[in-house]
């Protein structure tokens, strides 16, 4: 194979015309070119070249995969690979969680959580929860839509529920989670969730229904006399002001 015009035996360069033949000799050292073995030196250079090209693509893709996953790097492989083959276990996708927290990737923690409610509802709420934290009230309302129609009951997924659905303007149904909560537990007072019931009732004008249920709990005792002191006097101020 000549290089740059050059015999690859004394690099000095072959007249033009004898470039021309085939095989061709060098007008300097002699040298006479073999088809076979000019075919050999390329398919050897390929070779290389190839080699060369493995080596890059295989440093590349570890330098990405620890940048990816840190200390994680070489554990999360065989959990890529079952998922990608759909052979992973609720385990492994409980795994690829932890993983995927420890490194704050919250997409890849979603995303594990859910496939593990997909084929266990009692984990539902934890999805739920989570997406409460990001603020991901629609996801959130439909996971624990999905938690009751499988028949799920649980106090703090129908609260977060009641929240969930508070913050996107579904009062009724909001109203109806929230009063479940407090029916479950009549003899306590559950002071966050009938703060967090009070606010949606006067966020959404129902100044009255709010105003009752302060008035409720405080007839349960004296120490609840008080009770949202500041709330009532401004409910109190609201509900004059309304039937004006």
């Amino acid at each position: 194979m000549l290089e740059f015009g050059a015999c690859p035996q004394c690099k000095m360069d072959i007249s033009s015309e004898r470039k021309k033949l085939t095989p061709f000799i060098c007008n300097h050292c002699g040298y006479m070119s073999t088809g076979r073995a000019e075919q050999m030196k390329i398919d050897t250079e390929k070779r290389t070249i190839a080699i060369y090209l493995g080596i890059g693509i295989f440093a590349l893709s570890a330098f990405f995969q620890l940048t990816n996953w840190d200390t994680h790097s070489l554990e999360i492989i065989p959990l890529k690979i079952k998922e990608t083959l759909s052979m992973s276990s609720a385990n492994d996708f409980n795994r690829t969680a932890e993983i995927c927290m420890d490194l704050k990737k919250w997409d890849c923690v979603e995303y594990n959580y859910s496939r593990v409610g997909d084929s266990d509802a009692t984990q539902l709420p934890r999805l739920g929860q989570f997406q409460m934290k990001r603020a991901k009230y629609n996801e959130a309302a439909q996971t624990y839509y999905k938690f009751f129609q499988k028949g799920g009951n649980d106090l703090e997924a129908s609260y977060n529920y009641a929240k969930a659905l508070a913050q996107l303007g579904q009062v009724d149904d909001s109203v109806k989670y929230f009063e479940q909560v407090l029916a479950a537990r009549p003899d306590v007072l559950q002071v966050t969730v009938v703060t967090n019931y009070v606010k949606l009732l006067m966020d959404h004008q129902r100044y009255d229904q709010a105003r009752k249920l302060i008035l409720d709990i405080r007839k349960k005792g004296p120490e609840q006399a008080m009770f949202m002191e500041s709330e009532f006097t401004k409910l109190k101020t609201l509900t004059t002001a309304s039937r004006d």
